[in-house]
């Protein structure tokens, strides 16, 4: 990787599936009133934090359950 100005340069974006067990979710709600989340995803090496924002809650809602194994 080489690195730019503002960063390393990442190259072109590319989708990326993860998976893992949801752990300490905790859901919010913005000031508009739209629900987001954040929750840590773990497997077996490592736990990775995430941020759900409005938009993919909307669409992964039903997804994140405590204790659930995932493939997102």
């Amino acid at each position: 990787q080489q690195e730019s100005g503002s960063g390393y340069d990442r190259g072109p974006q590319k989708a990326i599936r993860v998976g893992g067990v949801i752990t300490s979710i905790n859901r919010r709600f913005t000031r508009s009133g739209d629900q987001m989340a954040t929750f840590v995803l773990e497997d077996l090496e490592t736990a990775v934090p995430v941020v759900v924002f409005p938009r993919s809650m909307a669409e992964l809602s039903h997804k994140i359950i405590e204790d659930q194994v995932v493939c997102l």
